[in-house]
């Protein structure tokens, strides 16, 4: 996992693309 991507672990969705 990078800052660049960073994911959510409830939505397990990107956050920030």
């Amino acid at each position: 996992m990078t800052n660049d991507a960073i994911y959510c672990s409830n939505c397990g969705k990107k956050l920030r693309e």
